[in-house]
């Protein structure tokens, strides 16, 4: 009979539509789940990025915040200087004969005691300078007379000069006749004091080792006041060393004041970087360090266990004079530069910073998304089990029927 095959075909077609079903449904449900699933991930990874770039950024306006706790405290600074500047050179050009009168009998003194005196004005406040002539090169008289005036002004004024700077430490403070006749130092009782605190054994060493800075100085072009700001107007040089006296790191002020266009005389400040060291540990937390251009530590902050190496210090701090990000050895370094002095700010932070910070956010993130991904695979798997399975089996079972029935007539 021709009828069986019939319904044999029949009967397979009925299977292959029912296998069709079956490929159908687990596309569905797999294709599905994996693009809701990828979406989660998706939304995961963007939070996690969102949440690492916010931490780059707080990380900058903290560097921000460092670096301007340092510029402010040079503008401060270059401010008072520059207020220092202008009232001595006033003094200096307006009151000649004043200054002259003042200094003559000290100047009598001081020749007499072989070119050396202790300069103290009145009052409970005065800073003594102990003044030494070099023997070999003599000032005029007169010029001898107002330097020695003007040191008696200098003694009444020094203390509210180092309140005005605001140092945390002892500020050791000089002035030389740039011609090397001359040098005054404050807060040194002899001369012996003074040649014990170089470590050197003659006059001669003591005014070699304190104008080391001339050099430097007569390189810069000062323009005539009134100064607004020192360092702009070529009146201060600002760098970081070793103070000759008490061996401390200090950050050097080399200023010049003169007379018409020429230097009339040159004062040295060294201040503690510890100052700025204490502003920085006040106003922000973490690792900082501030560098020089030869790769030099000036300071670092509390969270800095170690300096800076010179190789990658220099490196940075040569790399253009510009601000900048880099990373390094599992660790990013801000960094960018200070007004006023070649000094580069650094800010480190690493990964553990970031986990710090932020991983109890993206581990919330992170378990949040795993829990609703693990909710929409048992949802997945429970419509499986209880609707799609259920209802292929149904299907299936008529599919059986119809072939059973079309077997059974067709026979």
């Amino acid at each position: 009979m021709d009828t069986l095959p019939t319904s044999v075909a029949s009967a397979e077609q009925g299977r292959s539509l029912l296998s069709s079903l079956r490929r159908h449904q687990r596309r569905l449900l797999l294709g599905g789940g994996g693009l809701v699933s990828l979406l989660i991930l998706a939304t995961l990874l963007v939070a996690v990025l969102s949440d690492i770039d916010a931490f780059h950024a707080a990380q900058q306006r903290r560097f921000a915040e460092a670096r301007a706790s340092v510029d402010y405290f040079l503008f401060q600074r270059d401010r008072a200087y520059a207020a220092n500047i202008n009232g001595s050179e006033a003094m200096w050009a307006g009151q000649q004969a004043a200054l002259q009168a003042q200094g003559r009998p000290l100047a009598d003194r001081f020749l007499a005691a072989g070119s050396q005196l202790v300069v103290r004005a009145e009052g409970r406040t005065a800073v003594p300078w102990l003044v030494l002539g070099a023997k070999d090169n003599p000032l005029p008289r007169a010029q001898l007379d107002a330097y020695l005036g003007i040191m008696v002004e200098y003694s009444a004024y020094t203390a509210s000069t180092v309140t005005a700077l605001r140092a945390s430490g002892p500020v050791t403070m000089y002035l030389y006749e740039p011609q090397g006749r001359l040098l005054a130092v404050a807060g040194v009782a002899d001369e012996a004091q003074l040649l014990r605190a170089l470590r050197v054994g003659s006059r001669e060493e003591a005014f070699t080792r304190l104008l080391v800075n001339e050099e430097r100085a007569r390189a810069m072009r000062p323009l005539a006041g009134p100064v607004e700001s020192a360092a702009a107007s070529g009146r201060l040089i600002s760098r970081f060393d070793t103070n000759p006296i008490t061996g401390q790191p200090s950050l050097v002020g080399v200023q010049t004041l003169l007379q018409g266009r020429e230097p009339a005389f040159r004062r040295i400040v060294f201040e503690p970087v510890q100052t700025i060291k204490a502003r920085l540990d006040e106003r922000v937390s973490g690792a900082y360090a501030v560098v020089t251009r030869d790769g030099r530590t000036v300071l670092r902050s509390a969270g800095m266990p170690r300096d800076v190496s010179p190789a990658l210090a220099g490196r940075i701090a040569g790399s253009g004079g510009g601000d900048g990000r880099m990373h390094r050895g599992g660790e990013f370094i801000v960094h960018g530069p200070v007004r006023g002095v070649d000094w580069t700010v650094l800010h480190f932070y690493g990964w553990g910073d970031l986990w710090h910070e932020k991983g109890g956010r993206m581990l919330a993130q992170t378990l949040a998304s795993a829990v609703i991904l693990l909710a929409l695979w048992l949802l997945l798997l429970r419509l499986h089990r209880r609707v799609f399975t259920p209802a292929l089996a149904d299907a299936a079972r008529v599919y059986e029927s119809e072939a059973l029935s079309r077997v059974i007539i067709d026979t």
